[in-house]
């Protein structure tokens, strides 16, 4: 499998830069049953929420809004999630909690798209300030070629992100251009770690054994955008795709385990 780099038309509020599709590149123990070649299990480590009050946010697009196509799996965000239900009166509500963590200075944000650029839909990417609430990067992302997951990265112009504070993404895609509210829309939030004397050992790692490092101590983008980077070297590597369906399935995405990288 060999992927290209997709092009995006960038619109930034305070930075003006580009956004690129990267090729796939209190603790809760989850342990899937896969192995690297060294037949050692791999244990992604879902940490405890951000401190604070909750980090709330969407993982999935939800129903059809607008004349947006009927489609089998709406978009997603590859990104860890809990869900409560709570009621309401007579009524109950789901609420999630959608979070992850990164040792990267400008992380890579994954997500399944089920639309293709034979639509004329704009679809963006928000970065913000939890804090703040400002707004320190927005960029137009231009829909891929067929339905599959796409990651959007930070461009170098962007500040890196502050270890240990959050930020809240949005990928918003717009069915009806008209309206200034968003057809479909997950959202969550990142915070960044760092990972003291590890990061080292990290470093000097071959590839398969960091994305075990990084499962290990919780830290979910760099596992999984480390794990996509092997996928594009190795695209026929069977054990590679099995880690990969393991893992997604292992956070309740079983419906986009098998969905394709975008080419």
């Amino acid at each position: 499998m060999n992927f290209v780099w997709l092009p995006v038309k960038a619109s930034l509020i305070l930075i003006l830069s580009s956004i690129i599709f990267i090729p796939y590149n209190g603790f809760l123990h989850i342990e899937p049953a896969y192995s690297n070649k060294q037949n050692q299990k791999i244990k992604f480590t879902l940490p405890a929420p951000p401190p604070g009050r909750a980090v709330g946010g969407r993982s999935r697009g939800g129903g059809r809004r607008g004349p947006c196509p009927d489609v089998e799996t709406n978009l997603t965000a590859l990104v860890p999630f809990t869900q409560k239900t709570v009621k309401l009166g007579q009524t109950e509500h789901v609420k999630e909690n959608v979070w992850g963590l990164t040792n990267s200075l400008r992380p890579q944000f994954p997500f399944y798209v089920p639309f293709t650029n034979k639509y004329s839909f704009p679809t963006e990417f928000l970065l913000q300030d939890e804090e703040s609430k400002k707004i320190i990067y927005q960029s137009a992302v231009k829909l891929p070629s067929k339905p599959g997951i796409i990651s959007v990265s930070l461009p170098e112009t962007v500040k890196p992100l502050e270890a240990n504070k959050n930020y809240r993404w949005f990928f918003n895609i717009y069915c009806e251009p008209q309206k200034p509210i968003p057809s479909l829309r997950v959202e969550g939030v990142v915070r960044r770690v760092t990972l003291s004397g590890l990061n080292q050992k990290i470093n000097a790692a071959e590839p398969r054994k960091q994305v075990e490092l990084y499962a290990t101590e919780g830290i979910w983008f760099d596992t999984l955008n480390t794990l996509a980077r092997l996928r594009q070297q190795e695209p026929e590597n069977k054990e590679l795709v099995e880690t990969w369906v393991s893992l997604l399935e292992s956070i309740g995405l079983s419906d986009i385990a098998k969905q394709s990288l975008v080419e």
